[in-house]
C-alpha cells in the first residue's frame, strides 16, 4: 500500500506534523516580556512556531491571536492591508473573531495603529489580551532602506504603541533585524533593547526521534536504531535538516539505512548555509571557520582556548560571539569544556568552502573584502585627530570588521577629486571631524558634505559628526540635527591625553563604529 512521504522540509508545518518546542513555546506565552524577537537561522522552525500558537486552544483562551507575514510588506499601506486580511479575510475564525469582524466592519478602512487600537480595546473587553504574530520582520529594514526618516519614525511609534496598548507581540526573524541599529540611534534605543530576544535552533534529543519516527502521526516510521543514531549526529538534531534526510531516504513507509558516505552536501544544502552564513558578524564567521579547521585537523572537539588563540579575541569578545553561535545552534559545547561544529553538512560545507582554490577566493577573506566602508572627512588642520582615531581603529580594519578610509590613502599619480568622490560614493558610513577649520572648508561643505548629506537623505547613509575642537557646529544646518560624538558634543580636544581620558573617547567612538559595522 502507498504511503505519502510524511517528512516536509520546504514550508511550515503545523498541527501533528509539528514537533518539539513545548518549553519555548510556553516560554513565548508566559513571559514577563510583552515584546519578544524569536531569533533563528532560516528553516529552523520561527514560523511554523507562530502558527502552532496561532492554533493552539490553551493559547485562545488566554490571547485574542493575529498572525501577521511582513515578508514583502514594505510600506506602512501594506501594513495596514496586512492586517485588515487578517481580521476580515481569515476563513478560519473562532466564534470571538467572528464577532469581532462583525463589529469592526464599519473600521474596514482604517489604518494599521487605528485597527490594533481596537483589537486591544476588544480583547479587554473579552477578558484577553491581544497577541500579535509578526512573521519575516526583516522586511522592516526594507521599510527604512526606502524611505529612512519615515522608517525609522514609523517604527519608533509601533514600540509606543505596543507598550501604550498593554499587549504581546512575537517577531520573528534572524540576526539581520539587528541592522536596524544601523539606520536610526533613537531607534535602536527605543525598539531593539526593549525587545527580548529567545533563540530558536535544534531539537532536544527526544523531539528528533519524535520526528524522526513521526510519532505524532497514527503509524509511526520503522527507522532501525543505527540509522536513527546516524541521522541525529550527522545533523546535530536539527529539525530542517532531519526532515530533508528523512525525505530523501524515505521509501515503501520507512527510512532507507543509508552509509555515512551517503550524507553529502547538495547544492540545496549549500545554498541554505550560504545564507545562514553571510548573516554573521565576521567575527561570527571567523570562529566557525577557524573551529572546523581545527575539528578537521584534531577530528574531535576542539579545546575553547586553543579556538581563542587562534582567532585573537579578547576574553569578552570571544563569550559574546561564541555564546550567539550556540544559541543559533552552530556550535556544541563537548566536554570538558571543547567545542564542536553543531552538525556534519555545516561542518562539511565550511570546510569545503574554506579552501582557497585557483579562481575561487576564500570565503573569510571574501567577507573581510566586502567589510564596510568608513569615509572620514576632516580638514588637513586636524590630522592629528585624524590619525588618533585612524589608530583606534586599527584593530578593526586589522580583523577585517571595517575598511577606513581618508585621503591620505590617495596612490602617487591617482585623480586626487576622483578618489574621494568613489570613496564618498562607495561608503557605508561618514564620520566628520568637525573644527572651525572643517566648518570654514568651502571643499569640504560643497564637495563632500553635499555628497554624503545626498546619500543620507537617499540611501540612509550613516553620518556621525565627531566635535574634535569646539566651534559653532549647532549653527550648521546639515550638522546640528545629527547625534554628535562624543557626548553632548564636548570637544575632542577637551579630554587630557595624559590621564588616558581622550583614549576612552576614542574608544567609545570606535565601539559606535564597530556596532554599526557587525549589523550591517
Amino acid at each position: 500500500m502507498f504511503k505519502p512521504n510524511p517528512y516536509r522540509y520546504s514550508a511550515h508545518v503545523d498541527g501533528n506534523d509539528f514537533y518539539g518546542r513545548v518549553k519555548l513555546v510556553d516560554a513565548l506565552l508566559t513571559s514577563k516580556n510583552k515584546l519578544i524577537w524569536l531569533r533563528g537561522n532560516r528553516r529552523v522552525g520561527k514560523t511554523s512556531t507562530l502558527y502552532h500558537i496561532l492554533y493552539s486552544p490553551e493559547a485562545r483562551t488566554k490571547y485574542l491571536i493575529y498572525f501577521l507575514d511582513f515578508g514583502g510588506s514594505e510600506t506602512y499601506k501594506d501594513w495596514s492591508n496586512l492586517l485588515r486580511s487578517a481580521i476580515f479575510d481569515d476563513n478560519d475564525l473562532d466564534d470571538i473573531k467572528k464577532e469581532i469582524e462583525i463589529e469592526l466592519n464599519k473600521h474596514k478602512d482604517s489604518d494599521f495603529f487605528e485597527l490594533q487600537r481596537l483589537l486591544a480595546g476588544n480583547a479587554r473587553r473579552k477578558n484577553l489580551q491581544l497577541l500579535l504574530l509578526c512573521d519575516e520582520v526583516e522586511a522592516w529594514i526594507d521599510t527604512i532602506k526606502e524611505d529612512p526618516k519615515s522608517g525609522t519614525k514609523l517604527l519608533r511609534n509601533l514600540r509606543r504603541e505596543w507598550e501604550k496598548l498593554d499587549m504581546r507581540v512575537i517577531l520573528t526573524a534572524t540576526g539581520r533585524l539587528s541592522s536596524l541599529m544601523r539606520y536610526d540611534d533613537e531607534l535602536n534605543s527605543q525598539l531593539l533593547p526593549h525587545t527580548a530576544p529567545m533563540f530558536i535552533a535544534q531539537f532536544n534529543q527526544v523531539e528528533a526521534v519524535q520526528l524522526i519516527e513521526q510519532s505524532n502521526n497514527n503509524e509511526k516510521i520503522f527507522v532501525d536504531d543505527n540509522t536513527k543514531t546516524l541521522i541525529i549526529s550527522r545533523t546535530g538534531k536539527h529539525p530542517f535538516l532531519i526532515q530533508y534526510l528523512c525525505h530523501e531516504h524515505f521509501q515503501d513507509g520507512k527510512i532507507t539505512p543509508t552509509k555515512d558516505d551517503g550524507f553529502i552536501v547538495s547544492e540545496y544544502l549549500s545554498q541554505y548555509f550560504d545564507i545562514d552564513f553571510n548573516g554573521l558578524t565576521i567575527e561570527e564567521k571567523k570562529i566557525l571557520i577557524e573551529l572546523a579547521k581545527l575539528n578537521s585537523i584534531q577530528s574531535e572537539c576542539v579545546k575553547r582556548e586553543i579556538l581563542q588563540f587562534q582567532t585573537r579575541f579578547n576574553n569578552h569578545d570571544f563569550d559574546l560571539f561564541l555564546n550567539n553561535l550556540k544559541q543559533l545552534g552552530m556550535i556544541d559545547d563537548c566536554k570538558n569544556n571543547r567545542l564542536t561544529i553543531n552538525n556534519y553538512f555545516l561542518f562539511r560545507w565550511l570546510i569545503n568552502n574554506a579552501k582557497s582554490s585557483r579562481g575561487k577566493e576564500d570565503i573569510l577573506e571574501k567577507a573581510k573584502s566586502i567589510a564596510p566602508k568608513i569615509f572620514v572627512s576632516y580638514s588637513h588642520k586636524d590630522e592629528s585627530f585624524k590619525d588618533e582615531l585612524v589608530t583606534m581603529l586599527a584593530g578593526l580594519q586589522r580583523r577585517g570588521v571595517i575598511d577606513t578610509w581618508q585621503d591620505r590613502r590617495i596612490e602617487s599619480g591617482a585623480e586626487w577629486f576622483d578618489a574621494i568622490h568613489n570613496a564618498m560614493k562607495e561608503c557605508n558610513m561618514a564620520l566628520l571631524l568637525v573644527s572651525p577649520d572643517f566648518v570654514a572648508s568651502r571643499f569640504i561643505q560643497e564637495k563632500e558634505l553635499a555628497h554624503l548629506f545626498q546619500r543620507r537623505v537617499e540611501e540612509g547613509l550613516r553620518v556621525v559628526p565627531i566635535i574634535v575642537r569646539p566651534c559653532l557646529w549647532q549653527s550648521e544646518p546639515v550638522i546640528k540635527d545629527l547625534q554628535a560624538l562624543p557626548k553632548d558634543g564636548k570637544p575632542v580636544i577637551s579630554f587630557s591625553k595624559e590621564n588616558g581620558d581622550r583614549d576612552q573617547v576614542w574608544a567609545e567612538i570606535g565601539k559606535v563604529v564597530e556596532n554599526f559595522a557587525q549589523y550591517i
